[in-house]
């Protein structure tokens, strides 16, 4: 008797094993209408939607970069930076301290986070269908229409007009390196000169220009603690703005 009983749990076990796998293979996930591939798949764990950051990040438009020191990931993209580490039920949200339910978790090497993470992190709309088992996520584009009546949106972080506010133009990516962010936009002169002159209107003023072998072309322009770099990256043909990190 014996015997059977513990052959049954092990067939039990077995199914519900079986049963987990599909649960969490089944989950599907869209940003903004386009199904997203995952190298970690989404799955259920307390009761809670878990699914990989960096995918559904990037999907957005953002730019992820993991510190291994401190276990920490940071998402950025021109209107916010959200930073949170593995284990912790505390995330920043532009430099905002705010709590969440179940803490970002490691499974083989990806960072999992409650689905409702990323609504809370950049403003997205997200739906949980447990009947398909399907993560819905729309975002939110930023909204600059608010230059028009007369306020700048500013780098997360910073009292640092955004480039796309003032020239109207995308951001292309974006990058961190060495407590800098840079913002990388397509080059424009007429744009960029427009934008020199709205800093200056805003205050700021210029401390230093530099010129790298013909590849970039730098303005450095500064207003009280926060400086700004203004760059034309020439074979590339690009604009980077380079501001401080928060």
């Amino acid at each position: 008797m014996k015997n059977k009983i513990l052959s049954l749990i092990l067939v039990f076990s077995v199914i519900w094993g079986s049963s987990s796998v599909i649960a969490k293979e089944n989950i599907s996930v869209t940003v903004d209408g386009q199904n997203i591939a995952f190298d970690v798949a989404p799955r259920l764990i307390g009761g809670r939607t878990m699914v990989p950051l960096r995918a559904i990040f990037e999907a957005l438009g953002a730019e992820v970069t993991w510190d291994d020191a401190t276990q920490t990931v940071m998402a950025y993209n021109e209107a916010y930076i959200v930073k949170c580490s593995i284990g912790s039920n505390t995330i920043y949200i532009n430099n905002v301290a705010k709590e969440i339910d179940v803490a970002p978790m490691e499974i083989n090497s990806r960072t999992l986070v409650p689905v409702r993470f990323i609504a809370e992190a950049f403003g997205c709309d997200v739906w949980w269908d447990a009947s398909t088992m399907t993560v819905t996520v729309t975002s939110s584009p930023v909204d600059y229409t608010q230059v028009e009546q007369g306020e700048i949106s500013c780098y997360p972080g910073t009292t640092i007009p955004t480039y796309t506010s003032i020239a109207g133009t995308p951001l292309r990516s974006s990058n961190e390196k060495d407590n800098v962010i840079f913002y990388i936009y397509p080059y424009d002169y007429d744009k960029q000169l427009a934008y020199i002159d709205a800093l200056k209107a805003c205050g700021w003023s210029f401390v230093d220009y530099d010129e790298s072998k013909n590849e970039s072309i730098t303005c450095y322009m500064e207003k009280g603690s926060e400086f700004i770099g203004i760059s034309y990256v020439v074979f590339l043909n690009e604009l980077w703005i380079i501001t401080n990190a928060p």
